[in-house]
């Protein structure tokens, strides 16, 4: 099983340190080993040759690899380490009850849906025209002055921090000394190292490569009006003074043909793309069976609120605007959960025109590919076995996490207590809503709404007979689900009492007063009612210990025998080692002068 099929997330593969808890030990080789299948290690039976550890090795983006100088032997451990726990968790996984779980069948279902659009797609731009390096040379020399690199400063800090208990003065006067110092020949790095306040003294001071745009304001001025070596004078700021070095300068320059040719290739690809996309669209038929809303009535239906309006129909497919709402909080991570008739939370409009539209597309395009006869099944259910593979190692992952997690029980109960935002109710409003178009004179309704806000007994039933407009009611909703309807509403809402309006306000075309029908007080959760979120969230803020924990674990259920002759392979083929770029190895350049 290969790590493209069943991949772990990227940051489990450095989370494990060098200091395992695993018994090591070393062995002669097996005898005569080939060398594409020379064992690298073994634990419990489970081989690992030099093979598996390159190909996961080779799927590690070049930021994974190790820095040049980092000892690759302690590395290529740690990577056997976690190849073994993978495996582990992969045999756990499939031998695991979870594949029967109705929320997993629904995911994997979406995820069907998902491929085999993908598999359309695919199918239909076999015929695509790929960019043509005379295209690629006629957009550089269109546009031959947008191609250029900013001038590159690499740039050293000292910090001091002022201290309550100091005068305002002894941080400036260190810092004077300090500067003196240097242009007296001491060298900036060492004094960043011994005496900085800043976390940069672990790397001598150094901020690295600075471009305009990065810094503030402030601190952009002074640097780029540095000479090189030449340390600043000291810049106080409320917290300390800061000493500034440019240590190198390369000036601003235009990127060559080749230099721009990559991502002028990316942008006139996607171009294609979309023009090819728009083209495809057009040529699609739609079903009789369609509700398809424009921009417009998708906007009257969000701030409506009601979480049963339908805002999408294509054949067979439905989707209503609390299953709307739900994937919007699905794709932006948000965790957030409702309890039964909660439909308060309306997504933010342009997340959930966005993913509307997304879906629309998706099933318009499998429909247009099943009347074309153009679907691969096999490929589909290929992809959609590796799928169920990846997202069932994940799901059973998280559950042993979670147990572990669960384990220690006066751990979960301080988490419960350090953060009760996570586990409590919040306030809840349940509104009515009056707009009012504006009309000839729009201040003579704004006037009387305003004066309608101060007095007690006025209700919005009273202000529209007065004034017309609209008037609907709003389901119960705390002040996060309000400001996804207008940023407004959260300061307006929030003192509000049952039976008392809000403070008017004005949009483009009419003015919006609220009425409080019902408000809901918040409550901490007592931790016996929520230990699961409990753990959860536990598990979301400590994943990478507790994925160490579960490694060590797992691993110490055996002995690890890893090879001499395996490892010198792997170091031999050299797949660990990172590009070097540019600026490292004008950096290794100046440590050897």
């Amino acid at each position: 099983m290969t790590r493209g099929s069943l991949g772990l997330p990227r940051w489990i593969v450095l989370l494990a340190g060098a200091g395992s808890l695993v018994a090591c030990t070393e062995r002669s080789p097996v005898p005569d080993p080939s060398p594409k299948t020379a064992l690298v290690a073994d634990w419990n039976g489970v081989e690992i040759s030099v093979d598996a550890v390159d190909q996961r090795i080779l799927e590690f983006p070049a930021a994974e690899r190790p820095q040049p100088g980092e000892d690759l032997e302690l590395w290529y451990r740690e990577q056997i380490r976690q190849l073994i726990v993978d495996r582990q968790l992969v045999e756990e996984a499939e031998n695991s009850d979870l594949e029967a779980d109705p929320t997993f069948a629904l995911v994997r279902h979406e995820a069907e849906i998902q491929i085999t659009a993908e598999q359309c797609l695919a199918s239909l731009a076999a015929g695509l025209e790929p960019i043509t390096a005379s295209e690629v040379r006629a957009r550089y020399d269109e546009r031959i002055g947008d191609f250029s690199l900013p001038e590159r400063r690499f740039a050293y800090q000292i910090f001091l921090r002022k201290d309550s208990g100091d005068s305002p003065e002894s941080a400036l006067s260190e810092a004077r000394r300090l500067r003196q110092r240097i242009l007296e020949g001491e060298d900036f790095r060492r004094l960043a190292s011994a005496h900085s306040d800043s976390e940069s003294r672990h790397r001598q001071g150094s901020l690295s490569w600075i471009v305009r745009g990065q810094l503030p304001t402030g601190f952009e001025e002074v640097l780029f009006a540095l000479d090189e070596g030449v340390p600043s004078e000291p810049v106080e700021t409320r917290d300390g003074v800061h000493l500034f070095l440019v240590d190198r300068i390369l000036p601003a320059r235009d990127l060559s043909f080749d230099e721009a040719r990559p991502n002028l290739e990316k942008q006139l690809q996607a171009e294609h793309r979309a023009a090819w996309t728009a083209d495809l669209e057009a040529t699609m038929v739609l079903p009789d069976n369609r509700l398809i809303l424009d921009r417009e009535a998708f906007g009257e239906t969000l701030r409506s609120g009601d979480p049963s309006a339908i805002v999408l129909r294509l054949n067979d497919f439905e989707l209503t605007l609390e299953d709307l709402r739900r994937r919007v909080q699905s794709a932006a991570g948000s965790g957030t959960t409702s309890s039964p008739g909660d439909h308060g939370q309306v997504p933010p409009g342009q997340a959930a025109w966005q993913e509307l539209e997304r879906l629309r597309f998706r099933e318009q395009l499998n429909a247009h590919c099943d009347s074309l006869d153009l679907l691969d099944s096999d490929l589909i259910d290929r992809r959609l076995e590796g799928w169920t593979k990846d997202r069932l190692l994940t799901w059973h992952r998280q559950r042993r996490l979670a147990e572990l997690a669960a384990r220690d029980e006066s751990a979960m109960e301080l988490f419960y207590s350090s953060n009760p935002q996570l586990f409590s109710e919040s306030p809840k409003w349940r509104l009515r809503h009056l707009t009012v178009p504006l009309g000839d004179d729009g201040r003579v309704a704004m006037s009387r709404l305003e004066r309608a806000a101060q007095q007690p007994g006025v209700d919005l039933e009273t202000l529209q007979a007065e004034l017309g407009g609209d008037l609907r009611d709003l389901p119960l909703q705390d002040l996060n689900s309000l400001g996804r309807i207008s940023s407004n509403l959260p300061p307006m809402i929030a003192p509000l009492k049952e039976g008392r309006l809000s403070s008017p306000y004005r949009t483009d075309d009419s003015l919006h007063i609220f009425e409080c029908l019902e408000r809901s007080e918040g409550r901490v959760h007592p931790y016996d009612e929520v230990r699961e979120r409990v753990v959860a969230a536990y598990v979301a803020q400590h994943a990478q210990e507790l994925y160490q924990r579960l490694s060590d674990e797992i691993l110490t259920q055996g002995e690890l025998t890893i090879y001499p002759e395996g490892l010198s392979e792997l170091r031999k083929s050299g797949l660990a080692a990172r590009e070097v770029t540019v600026d490292q190895l004008e950096a290794l350049l100046d440590d050897l002068q």
